[in-house]
């Protein structure tokens, strides 16, 4: 069951009634903004208490799954405008439901810091949380440097969006590192240890999950399409200190917190996602995720 379905199945158990819009492909479900005060998304919507986007894409211009399909090709120029034109309009239809008192997870604003790695990673600097030394380069020596001074060091977006890699040799290639000038590339040193997901909502702990992989992260078998064995966690109070911590630095409602835990007890904070997978987790595990969000989005 995906989580969409879960949560529509939680929203009916708090006597709640649920719509479910499907935006999986452009230009997706018809949105309609009225001066009388009339919204549609998919159909009319009456009154509304909570907003819950899954795919944070929605908030982002040229983000997947939406370009699916399309042809760049024949006309960029015209399609990115057609989806920031698209995006501005859902951010606004949310911004409404929240003005009229309506729930919104995750907001638009918060969205927006979620895919800044860079800030987010900032914020738990200056937070004192422990989360790894970070760089965010387009310089190759920057990075050779910073390869050489910590050994073994992964690489990611610094947007997000796909998964870790170790750097090897041939990433350290002069070719290679050159191409760093037309677009930056976050580095961190490689932190060994167990993944752990920690579900924050509103400040309470409410799910807590660690994920066996024989790859050195978890995220490397979703890339390949492979299931994740996930195992319950027992959410230990200086985990649940950074996990709400981390959240109230980003100013998170609700978020999945991604940690590595050292086999000497200690852990490190990697970061923190919004509009988290949790079906798995809440099928797996017996969590509750599904239905702690429900109950705020129905209040």
């Amino acid at each position: 069951m995906s989580e969409t379905d879960k949560l529509s199945a939680a929203v009916e158990r708090h006597s709640g009634d649920p719509h479910q819009v499907a935006v999986d492909d452009w230009p997706g479900a018809p949105i309609s903004l009225q001066a009388d005060g009339e919204i549609e998304f998919g159909e009319p919507l009456g009154e509304v208490t909570g907003v819950y986007a899954h795919t944070p894409a929605l908030f982002t211009t040229g983000a997947t799954p939406f370009l699916d399909g399309v042809d760049l090709n024949e006309n960029v120029w015209a399609t990115l405008t057609q989806l920031r034109e698209h995006r501005t309009t859902f951010e606004s239809l949310v911004g409404i439901l929240a003005d009229r008192g309506a729930t919104v997870l995750p907001s638009p604003g918060a969205v927006r810091t979620n895919r800044r790695k860079p800030l987010q990673l900032e914020r738990f600097r200056a937070a004192g949380l422990p989360a790894p030394e970070t760089l965010v380069t387009t310089e190759p020596a920057a990075a050779e440097r910073f390869c050489e001074r910590h050994g073994r060091v992964v690489y990611k977006p610094v947007a997000g969006g796909a998964p870790p890699a170790v750097v090897t040799p041939d990433d350290l290639d002069e070719e290679r590192l050159a191409k760093l000038r037309a677009a930056p590339v976050q580095f961190q040193p490689f932190v060994p240890g167990d993944d752990l997901r920690v579900y924050v909502l509103d400040g309470q702990i409410v799910g807590g999950m660690r994920y066996e992989s024989d790859r050195f992260s978890f995220k490397l078998d979703q890339a390949a399409g492979e299931d994740v064995s996930v195992s319950p966690l027992n959410v230990d109070d200086d985990l649940a200190e950074t996990a709400r911590r981390a959240a109230d630095a980003l100013d998170v409602r609700f978020g999945a917190v991604d940690l590595r835990r050292a086999s000497d007890g200690g852990h490190t904070l990697l970061e923190v996602n919004q509009a988290p997978a949790f079906a798995g987790a809440d099928e797996t595990a017996e969590f509750g995720v599904a239905d702690a969000l429900a109950g705020l989005l129905v209040e």
